[in-house]
């Protein structure tokens, strides 16, 4: 809530019409979920136990940060995350679902499905082996040609 009213009265005075996705998620000490809000694209979620991954919306907030000023406090919600020893996430920018086929989307995006196809085929990897392998997927179905950001975390329940 803050942080929008800031971000919008910011690009007020600059005379900006923009906006941010957004997620922030902290883990809670009692009970070790992920406590987390935000307008952002799903987390993608391998569970270990059965290697297949969940899509968890993140949606707690009405609206992207900056562009509306219209929403109070009560608006904003939360949601919980329950990572089991083994699982997965995967919070990624929509320049990683986006991104397009050698260079050009009427050739098709990479899409949520082959970010799932992809985690169920490789979640096994150490984490920086999973960072490099994604990126090279993402590389060679672009052509090495981004029209935007692909910024990803990987993190691992232990």
């Amino acid at each position: 809530f803050i942080a929008n009213r800031i971000l919008h009265a910011n690009l007020e005075r600059l005379q900006e019409r923009r906006s941010m996705t957004w997620v922030a998620m902290r883990r809670h000490a009692g009970s070790g979920e992920l406590v987390l809000c935000g307008s952002h694209d799903d987390l993608f979620v391998h569970r270990a136990a059965t290697g297949k991954v969940e899509l968890v919306p993140v949606d707690q907030s009405p609206h992207g940060l900056g562009m509306l000023d219209q929403f109070g406090p009560e608006t904003y919600g939360e949601g919980r995350l329950h990572l089991g020893p083994g699982d997965l996430l995967l919070l990624a920018t929509d320049g990683v679902t986006e991104a397009a086929r050698g260079g050009r989307y009427e050739d098709g995006m990479f899409g949520a499905a082959r970010v799932v196809e992809f985690l169920e085929a490789n979640a096994g990897l150490p984490l920086d082996r999973l960072r490099d392998r994604l990126n090279e997927v993402l590389r060679d179905f672009t052509g090495d040609h981004f029209e935007d950001d692909v910024t990803f975390v990987l993190v691992r329940s232990l």
